[in-house]
């Protein structure tokens, strides 16, 4: 999302000097941002009088209180909607609405019941009616609904949904309606076309093309992590713009008023095949009102048109400001808007370079606070790394949607020659993503965000002054900041994971996430493994044994028999290893129950 801005919204050229109405309209986005946020139960009535009254008074602060008014209202309705809704066993016409996930041996989808979102989990039978179910298809079920408490909440109200319930019966009985159809007609064009990938490019197309990131391997999704490229597999401003340059030739054929209303019938189909996420919402958003705008002959600066946007979309979802993609996906696009030309002027070397570097400093250092705030840290890796991954992103975006359409058309062999530019241009992003993290790079940390921006400020004026060499220094000078007060992390332990002897190092899995067990063992500082034992023999203990491997030098492996596809000595009970104790006698180790 922040750096796959670049190849698709260049720069923009330069803009009429910022006016007053400008700041009106980015006060009304921040206010209806917090009023959604805070969800005070104000009256409906309130907010449409101020708007009312706005259209015969014309004064500007009452479009601030009159959307701000509207966006609690709003909220406070949602959410009295969601903590009202009934519980318990529910039967009925189901539609999907999010594609299905395995996790562990169950499977993970929303579904919308009475006009109610559930996060439902399906197991045996009724998983495996449901593995192929898309976005928009009716389904028959019977489930049992449980509304959510606590903390779940925090993860399930964003999404807009009520609980979880769980899948006793389910029947298919139609593809759903004519739009959703489509959509899932266009993604399974793409995704046929990259089955004579690999595993890990075909995922990783359809993760540039669609933003579906499901299936990922291990290893890749903790390299994306560690080098701040997650962002990448999120459909966003540049994907947008790709759709409509590739329908550019028609369009310019219609009517001018007509040319509107099919580029809104785009979008909105874009938004379905794309599955709605907070990031597609906003780049949508934001191209419909910029093409209205023009349509019209009304200029506007990108802020403005950004906080219009912002403003429609959470008075239509209140709940998306509780959504980090979006918040991400907002502070990215304000930054870029802000600091890319900015900055851009400052830095030396091509222009192309500049802009790309320029592009990608104003999104990082947008998204600073909030990334920091949300996942406790930012490695400083992502800097240089969407740098080198940002001319190769948008090429895999670009080509990988013409070769998934003409793939999925021709077939397989046609499909995996079409592709050979996008593998390419995928590889080469997951190879920046890989030595990246490789580089175990410092992290900002919450309490240094304000020297972390200092400092990338100076380095770029003194690059503008001195040239690179300035800003090399002071970068590294930043890096050491960073470093000096950096804590070595815990060796990781819990329930799953658990690093239970440093010399020799023995690593114990249970049933991990195993990105989740490769990123703490990588944060942790443990680069060799001597013995790792598996405790279960789940699909998760084996994935997570495989990613290991693929990043770490691991010695022996014990595991159990039921897991024939690891190489590993096999032992007969480690599954019954409550506690586990380490004995070291020269070569000799012993891992069992104590006594």
């Amino acid at each position: 999302m922040p750096a796959s801005e670049v190849a698709a919204v260049r720069l923009a050229p330069p803009r009429q000097v910022w006016s007053i109405a400008d700041g009106w309209w980015i006060g009304s986005a921040v206010a209806v941002w917090w009023a959604a946020a805070l969800a005070p139960a104000l009256p409906m009535l309130a907010g449409v009088a101020g708007l009312a009254a706005l259209v015969v008074t014309r004064w500007p602060l009452l479009l601030v209180v009159a959307l701000a008014v509207l966006g609690a209202a709003r909220a406070s309705d949602t959410i009295g909607a969601l903590a009202g809704a009934e519980g318990g066993p529910r039967a009925g016409r189901a539609e999907v609405a999010s594609d299905p996930e395995w996790v562990r041996s169950a499977l993970r989808l929303d579904l919308v019941i009475d006009g109610v979102r559930w996060e439902a989990w399906a197991r045996g039978g009724s998983a495996g009616r449901l593995a192929r179910a898309s976005v928009g298809e009716i389904y028959a079920v019977e489930l049992d609904a449980t509304l959510a408490d606590g903390r779940d909440r925090d993860f399930l109200w964003p999404r807009g949904a009520a609980g979880r319930a769980q899948i006793a019966q389910v029947r298919r009985i139609d593809g759903g309606a004519l739009h959703h159809r489509t959509a899932n007609a266009i993604r399974g064009l793409v995704i046929r076309s990259v089955e004579g990938l690999s595993q890990r490019d075909g995922i990783l197309v359809t993760g540039f093309v669609l933003g579906d990131d499901r299936g990922q391997l291990p290893e890749v999704v903790d390299d994306f992590r560690g080098s701040g490229l997650t962002h990448l597999l999120a459909v966003s401003g540049s994907n947008v713009a790709t759709v409509l340059v590739m329908a550019a030739p028609l369009l310019r054929r219609l009517p001018q008023r007509w040319r509107l209303v099919a580029v809104l019938g785009l979008l909105a189909e874009f938004a379905v095949v794309t599955r709605g996420e907070p990031s597609v919402l906003r780049a949508c958003a934001l191209a419909a009102i910029a093409t209205a705008a023009s349509t019209f002959g009304r200029r506007a600066s990108p802020l403005r048109l950004l906080s219009i946007a912002v403003s429609a979309l959470v008075l239509a979802d209140p709940l998306l400001v509780q959504s980090v993609g979006f918040q991400l996906s907002v502070s990215a696009s304000a930054g870029i808007a802000m600091l890319a030309r900015p900055l851009a002027g400052l830095l030396p070397g091509p222009r192309p370079l500049a802009e790309t570097v320029a592009v990608t400093l104003a999104a990082q250092l947008a998204v600073m606070p909030v990334q920091v705030t949300t996942f406790g840290s930012l490695p400083l890796a992502s800097i240089p790394a969407n740098v080198l991954a940002a001319p190769a992103a948008a090429p895999a975006m670009i080509w990988g949607l013409h070769a998934g359409l003409i793939g999925g058309f021709a077939g397989s062999p046609i499909a995996s020659f079409v592709h050979q530019p996008t593998r390419l241009a995928v590889g080469w992003v997951a190879g920046v993503a890989q030595y990246s993290t490789a580089l175990d790079l410092p992290t900002v940390e919450s309490a240094e965000i304000p020297w972390a921006v200092a400092v990338l400020m100076i380095s770029v004026v003194l690059a503008w002054v001195t040239g690179w060499r300035g800003a090399v220094v002071v970068f590294a000078a930043l890096g050491m900041l960073v470093v000096s007060d950096r804590e070595v992390a815990p060796l990781p332990s819990g329930a799953h994971l658990a690093v239970v002897s440093v010399q020799p190092t023995v690593v114990v899995i249970d049933r991990p996430e195993p990105a989740w067990a490769l990123g703490q063992l990588r944060e942790a500082g443990v680069r060799s493994i001597d013995v790792l034992v598996l405790r279960s023999g789940s699909r998760d203990a084996e994935s997570a044994a495989r990613a290991l491997r693929s990043r770490l030098a691991v010695g022996e492996v014990w595991a159990p028999r039921a897991l024939p596809s690891v190489d590993a000595q096999r032992v007969e009970r480690p599954v019954d290893l409550g506690v586990v104790v380490v004995e070291t006698d020269g070569s000799r180790l012993r891992v069992g129950r104590p006594g």
